[in-house]
């Protein structure tokens, strides 16, 4: 019998988690998150340019804003060994095209390994739902710290 799939809270740090973010558009927000990234050293210089190419190529090609509020921008690539989550939220809403027309405001971005393809869908259920419940939904756009956001994030309340 496989392993159970590892739980994305593994992966997902409070310094990974920006409680407002400032950028009020969808590729703004990305290098701010990957500027977050760096500055907590959760990813080195020389692979975060790469992989910051790699989703925005990604988010030319089609918006990654999901609907419901969320967005998802992501990349695979051999850059890394291991998962990292990035979260970031925007209570006034940022424009994404997602598919629904609606503002973003809950956006994780998803760098996975190459090697392992699997885990991006094992990591994104739990988000997925989460969004999908508009009380777990509601908590994390009034949630007044990242302690609470995060709550939120892993707990669904």
């Amino acid at each position: 019998m496989p392993d159970a799939p590892e739980p994305f809270s593994k992966y997902l740090h409070r310094d990974n988690v920006i409680l407002e973010l400032k950028s009020d558009t969808r590729f703004g927000l990305i290098d701010e998150m990957f500027d977050n990234l760096l500055a907590t050293n959760a990813i080195i210089k020389e692979v975060a340019f790469e992989l910051r190419d790699l989703v925005k190529k990604r988010e030319q090609v089609m918006s990654t804003g999901i609907g419901f509020g969320l967005a998802v921008p992501h990349s695979s690539s051999a850059l890394i060994n291991t998962p990292i989550i990035a979260v970031g939220r925007s209570t006034a809403g940022i424009q994404f095209e997602a598919l629904d027309g609606r503002p973003v405001h809950i956006v994780f971005l998803l760098l996975t390994p190459a090697s392992n393809r699997q885990q991006h869908l094992a990591l994104l259920s739990p988000v997925s739902r989460r969004m999908h419940n508009s009380i777990a939904k509601t908590l994390m756009l009034k949630a007044g710290t990242t302690d609470d956001l995060l709550k939120c994030l892993v707990s669904g309340k």
